[in-house]
């Protein structure tokens, strides 16, 4: 890198008159707290500590003025550190007559921008002088990855009037009315659960949660068939587990009812099987399905594939995640439990980002194996008590064959909607056609 850009990009005078605004009027952290948050676009160390002491005064309704932040200082052992009382009466003198706090707020916000767009830039051409040729996809992945989290943070309002928020519900409620019959949101496919969960709105989180073997994986690759294939809405799935051409054969199976082994082996097809299959390719040649088969497709790669597809086709209806435990972790040092906390948490962030619901697998513990009827409940969520309350539904699924092949009951598999934040819980029974890849409603089988 040439000299002339490896000082780091800041400005000292507007992160002390940010600090002076804040030490003045109360009406200053409006401003500020949305640009700066907890602190972290400072340059300097010293002003972080006393932005967050600032904070902590204004969250327990005590005053802000330099004496008394001296004294809060001096109390959690920080006042030296930061610069004394003198430093702190520094930073009010800096501040102009008739300053703007959000307009210093800016400038340090867009400087902490830069200094991250400088530092992953370098985490990326170490990337590229590290990897190999055959690399470079992958890495180039990961660039966009590193790069979508990167944002000039933005003082846009973010409230809204209850004439405003009630004149959009309205209006809402209108299209739903006039709607045809059938889900409010985007059906699975399967009616009886249509029926519960009014299809999968936009913003919101959905888990299926199972066992190993179950099918899980099945049901997402059904959703994201019916959504693309037969309602012409534009799906993005993300398969951590299975791989490109393992997705698109189970989906060759379900849509044909051509049998999955049969498919597989390719040997033993019939030409009747052929002419299925080459129908079933023709037909949903358009389909508006995107399939990142990726196993590193972490938080930041989904999120950056989301935000690629809404940008280049304008929308984006449903995002499927398969599955959620198999997601790279944003922070390896943390314990499991925090890592996938951090990983629902950012799904449900990202379906409200990108307005379009989101319908993640995930594993179940051991819990519902140590239970007489191997029946699972909400509680054997595997690692993490956030994934609960995170998602807005929750679907479990039970299929007593797949712990006893000769029990009555092969052949079905229970729904059991576990959460539903806008509606009621209820436990439903579809066809399990697995060697089709694929569920089916009861009422139409």
């Amino acid at each position: 890198m040439t000299d002339d850009i490896r000082s780091p990009q800041f400005n000292l005078p507007a992160e002390q008159a940010v600090l002076g605004c804040l030490m003045t009027t109360d009406r200053a952290f409006v401003d500020v707290e949305p640009l700066l948050g907890k602190g972290e676009g400072f340059y300097r160390g010293q002003h972080a500590v006393i932005y967050r002491a600032l904070l902590e005064l204004r969250d327990r309704e005590e005053p802000t003025d330099p004496i008394t932040l001296a004294t809060h200082l001096l109390g959690t052992g920080e006042l030296t550190r930061v610069g004394g009382a003198p430093y702190l009466h520094e930073c009010m003198t800096a501040v102009p007559t008739g300053a703007q706090a959000g307009h210093f707020a800016k400038i340090v916000a867009a400087h902490a921008a830069l200094r991250n767009l400088e530092r992953e830039g370098r985490r990326i051409a170490a990337a590229a002088q590290a990897g190999h040729f055959s690399d470079a996809d992958t890495i180039l992945e990961q660039a966009r990855g590193w790069l979508a989290d990167l944002t000039v943070a933005s003082s846009k309002r973010t409230d809204a009037l209850w004439q405003e928020a009630a004149g959009r519900a309205f209006e809402e409620i209108g299209e739903i009315a006039d709607a045809p019959d059938g889900p409010v949101g985007i059906p699975t496919g399967l009616h009886d659960v249509d029926e519960v969960l009014e299809g999968l709105r936009p913003g919101q989180l959905t888990l299926v949660a199972a066992r190993p073997r179950v099918g899980k994986s099945v049901l997402l690759l059904n959703i994201a068939q019916h959504a693309a294939m037969k309602l012409g809405k534009r799906v993005a799935l993300a398969s951590l587990e299975m791989s490109e051409s393992e997705v698109s054969t189970r989906m060759f199976s379900s849509g044909t009812g051509v049998p999955l082994t049969r498919i597989r082996l390719a040997k033993t097809l019939e030409d009747n099987d052929w002419a299925k299959l080459a129908k079933y390719l023709a037909d949903t040649a358009d389909a508006p399905l995107h399939i990142d088969a990726s196993p590193q497709a972490g938080l930041a790669h989904i999120r950056a594939m989301g935000r690629r597809i809404r940008e280049e086709h304008g929308t984006l209806d449903l995002l499927i995640v398969d599955y959620l435990q198999l997601m790279p972790p944003p922070n390896p040092r943390a314990s499991r439990q925090e890592q996938v906390g951090e990983l629902s948490r950012g799904l449900k962030l990202l379906a409200k980002e990108l307005e379009c619901p989101i319908v993640a697998a995930c594993q179940l513990n051991r819990g519902p194996e140590q239970r007489s009827d191997k029946r699972p409940q909400l509680g054997d969520l595997r690692e993490s008590g956030s994934l609960e309350q995170d998602a807005d539904q929750v679907i479990l699924l039970h299929r007593e064959d797949a712990d006893d092949p000769e029990s009555p009951k092969a052949g079905e598999c229970n729904v059991i909607i576990a959460k539903n934040r806008h509606g009621r819980q209820d436990t439903l029974v579809v066809a399990a056609q697995l060697h089709r890849s694929r569920f089916v409603s009861t009422a139409i089988v």
